[in-house]
C-alpha cells in the first residue's frame, strides 16, 4: 500500500470508531430487532418534541384497519401510547442499575 492509501484507510477507520462511539450502543431497527417484553429505550426521527422514551417492546400485531403485521411498542409508565415501526429508527437496552452504596 502507497503512504496515500495508508492515510485515507487510517482516516476510514478513525471516522468509523467515532461515529460507532457517538451512537454509544444505539442499535439500527433495521439491522435488529430487540427482544419480545423488554424495556427499551428508543429514538425516533419524526418527533420534533420527544426523541428519546422507554419503551416495551410488544413484538408483532396486526394492523387496527388492516391484517398487516406491524411491530408494536408501549411507551411506558403505563404503557397506554403505542408507536409503531415507521416512527421509530434506533434502539438499545436499558443500562444495568447501578450497583453498591
Amino acid at each position: 500500500m502507497s503512504d496515500e492509501s495508508d492515510k485515507k484507510m487510517e482516516e476510514f477507520i478513525l471516522k468509523y470508531e467515532n461515529e460507532n462511539e457517538k451512537n454509544m450502543g444505539w442499535i439500527k431497527l433495521s439491522d435488529n430487532r430487540p427482544p419480545y417484553g423488554k424495556y427499551l429505550v428508543l429514538y425516533r426521527n419524526s418527533s420534533k418534541e420527544y426523541n428519546h422514551s422507554v419503551v416495551t417492546f410488544c413484538g408483532v400485531t396486526r394492523g387496527i384497519y388492516s391484517d398487516e403485521l406491524i411491530d408494536t411498542w408501549y411507551v411506558t409508565p403505563g404503557g397506554g401510547a403505542q408507536l409503531y415501526e415507521p416512527e421509530i429508527s434506533y434502539w438499545m437496552p436499558l443500562p444495568e442499575p447501578p450497583t453498591g452504596e
